[in-house]
């Protein structure tokens, strides 16, 4: 009902490959920086401040000198990162550059061995995943066991939905099986 945010909230969008020239008008975009703001304006244009969302899309390939300074130095660490990624030319007196670039040393890791690194954080994920779907089946096999056991003792619904959880419906049906 109320649903409003304090302060600005960024999305930053990189895009790492020209962009597509569009099927209608045959227009190309050349822009490095695009930002879109996601607040409603009214019929006078007046934009309402109700989301305070902002997209901010990043094309490092169409370098711009009207770039601001804050844009210029991350979008130069994408671009070399891609094109130049053993002898990169980046802005070390950024501290955040020099940061990141600290993080992922070009120099100690081949484009192969950084695919792979992304394959197998990817297989991580998806065995954390499964690790945790299989913590929850077993919690829910284990509610149902409480409850079979619960109903063989003769408890009513209502207990045995206090007990565990469950919805009266489910109870219902899990007596049902049982008889």
């Amino acid at each position: 009902e109320d649903y409003t945010v304090g302060r600005t909230v960024y999305t930053i969008v990189v895009i790492t490959a020209p962009y597509k020239i569009n099927q209608t008008t045959g227009e190309i975009f050349k822009d490095e920086v695009l930002l879109s703001k996601l607040n409603p304006k009214n019929l006078q244009g007046v934009e309402r401040r109700i989301f305070n969302h902002e997209l901010v899309f990043l094309n490092p390939n169409y370098k711009s000198d009207a770039t601001p300074p804050n844009y210029r130095d991350w979008l130069d660490l994408i671009y070399e990162s891609i094109h130049h990624p053993t002898s990169p030319n980046v802005n070390l007196l950024n501290e955040g550059v020099k940061r990141a670039t600290s993080l992922v040393s070009f120099e100690q890791i081949s484009p192969e061995e950084w695919e792979q690194s992304k394959i197998e954080a990817g297989k991580q994920k998806v065995l954390e995943i499964k690790y945790e779907e299989g913590i929850e089946k077993g919690k829910q096999q284990q509610t149902l066991a409480v409850a079979v056991k619960a109903i063989s003792q003769g408890f009513d619904n209502d207990t045995i939905s206090e007990l565990t959880g469950l919805d009266v419906a489910e109870i219902e049906k899990l007596r049902a099986s049982e008889n």
